[in-house]
């Protein structure tokens, strides 16, 4: 029996989607905010940032971004993290835009087919970006690696606070 490429990139991104969702268990604001030296990525910041990157619906189906401006400019390219949450959506908050998200893009990847996934994004990507977001199977491929790359740097974090121990589903 052979995979196709719709459930080659789910089983990577359901992949994916359980690593983020264990990692802000059993963490404080205190855990979420830390940073061993400033303007370093903090694990609510991450957070905030792995979600702006993966609002996928704009550029592979033309939906209208469940992102917000204000999220964009507070964790989006060139977003420096504060050492304060103030002015961020909670963590709950920030959950469900999560979840939100994941399963619209769920949907999205498992019925893109051939011939979409070498057509071109169908939003303006960010110069930065451009070549290796060039087709919307590359964004798909790149998206959960740029997120995990992100959750990543949070699972390190919570190593440094003695928290990173097993994490049960």
């Amino acid at each position: 029996m052979s995979r196709s490429l719709n459930d080659a990139y789910l089983s990577q991104w359901k992949i994916m989607i359980k690593w983020i969702r264990r990692t802000h268990r059993g963490l404080d604001r205190a855990d979420l905010l830390f940073q061993p030296v400033p303007n370093v990525n903090h694990i609510w910041f991450n957070f905030g940032h792995i979600i702006v990157a993966i609002d996928l619906g704009p550029a592979l189906k033309g939906h209208e971004p469940f992102i917000t401006k204000e999220m964009h400019q507070l964790f989006g390219f060139g977003a420096t993290p504060p050492p304060f949450a103030e002015l961020y959506p909670s963590m709950e908050d920030l959950h469900e835009l999560f979840e939100k998200i994941w399963l619209r893009n769920r949907d999205i990847i498992a019925s893109i087919n051939p011939v979409e996934i070498e057509e071109k994004p169908m939003i303006e990507i960010h110069p930065a970006f451009a070549a290796l977001w060039n087709t919307k199977g590359r964004i798909i491929e790149v998206a959960p690696l740029h997120a995990s790359y992100h959750n990543g740097q949070s699972n390190l974090i919570r190593k440094m606070l003695g928290k990173l121990g097993p994490i049960s589903d």
